[in-house]
């Protein structure tokens, strides 16, 4: 996705319209739901705590302005409402060079954390320093640049705040996160299941699940061992003859039909 950034920046330089494409396919990762998975872990995921919601909402209010904020500054450099020179350009590379270290937060949390420090100091010296000359070229385009600063800012503040409350859980409660998806569903069977694989046996035979779909019967047959399983415990009563007696009627009542 850094890669189709960087090549939607460099078209835009030369006034090539097949930057946009490209932009949403890198900006909005081929429509995987980023900027909604926070905003709704936010606001409406009451399995996390308030303090890891605020964390969530704050990260999504920030994507929905940079991505804004990142669209509107190739559509101006490709129309030519913003010169594609070295002011212009210099508030960019700090920006495509922090996506090159994305990866090595799922390996450490401070290797990923001082490279993308030093790039953010370099980012926000340079838009400081070049806010007022791109505000004279264009007012759009200081508009622009003072929301993708207050952006990062949130980036800043939620990244910040999520350190030092978890103390660096990688991305336990993170919904972008594959892990997120786990906790979620070893949360959905309930208290005390956890750990005690029988009960959880129990609960899926409880629930149909693990049963084999019988072509002949036209129905989910439960297996004798699920059943023996749950038996004991809970009065279940079930024999390989009644199983066996019923495909054969079910049988025969076919065979009925096809001859009529």
């Amino acid at each position: 996705f850094p890669l189709f950034i960087a090549t939607a920046v460099g078209m835009a330089m030369t006034h090539n319209f097949l930057a946009m494409p490209i932009l949403v396919f890198g900006m909005y990762k081929f429509g995987f739901p980023e900027t909604i998975l926070y905003l709704y872990a936010g606001l409406y995921d009451k399995r996390n705590s308030s303090f890891q919601r605020a964390v969530d909402l704050i990260n999504g209010i920030g994507t929905v302005i940079h991505h804004s904020t990142s669209a509107m500054y190739v559509a101006m450099v490709v129309t030519g409402a913003l010169p594609a020179d070295r002011l212009v350009l210099i508030t960019t590379l700090p920006l495509l060079m922090q996506h090159w270290f994305v990866l090595l937060k799922y390996y450490n949390t401070w290797t990923y954390a001082i490279p993308q420090l030093l790039l953010e100091g370099w980012f926000e010296w340079g838009i400081l320093s070049s806010l007022e000359d791109i505000h004279n070229i264009h007012w759009i385009g200081g508009v622009m640049m003072g929301a993708m600063l207050f952006a990062h800012w949130l980036y800043l503040i939620a990244g910040g705040l999520s350190m030092v409350a978890t103390g660096g859980n990688d991305g336990q409660d993170d919904p972008l996160q594959a892990n997120y998806a786990m906790n979620r569903m070893r949360r959905s069977y309930g208290p005390g299941t956890e750990g005690h694989p029988m009960q959880l046996k129990r609960q899926n035979a409880s629930r149909g699940l693990g049963k084999k779909f019988h072509p002949t019967v036209g129905f989910s047959i439960p297996e004798e061992s699920e059943l023996s399983n749950v038996g004991d415990d809970e009065g279940v009563s079930y024999s390989s003859r009644s199983k066996t007696s019923i495909i054969s009627n079910n049988e025969e009542d076919e065979v009925g039909i096809e001859k009529v």
